[in-house]
């Protein structure tokens, strides 16, 4: 199988792999594979892995992160704010 060319692909095949891809791709925040919140005090994007993940799910949340983390760097009044809910994009 081909890697994924766009990260609306790797989403679609993310909500196909198994149930907590679904989850993952419906809310970045709080799901069964991880938590992504933004913590002022350090200033950074702060992702906590609840177990161990399969590539495309790794791959999935770097690729909502990083954008993030850019606009976290250039802004000093940085929100974290993922589109609600990530998955529709996907469906």
């Amino acid at each position: 199988m081909e890697a994924p060319a766009s990260a609306v692909e790797l989403g679609k095949r993310l909500i196909e792999e198994a149930e907590e891809g679904r989850l993952l791709a419906a809310d970045i925040h709080d799901n069964p594979v991880c938590t992504v919140n933004y913590d002022a005090r350090i200033p950074a994007i702060v992702v906590v892995w609840k177990r161990y993940v399969t590539s495309l799910q790794l791959r999935f949340v770097h690729e909502l992160v990083e954008p993030l983390r850019v606009t976290a760097l250039a802004e000093p009044t940085f929100a974290l704010a993922v589109p609600e809910p990530v998955a529709e994009k996907y469906a």
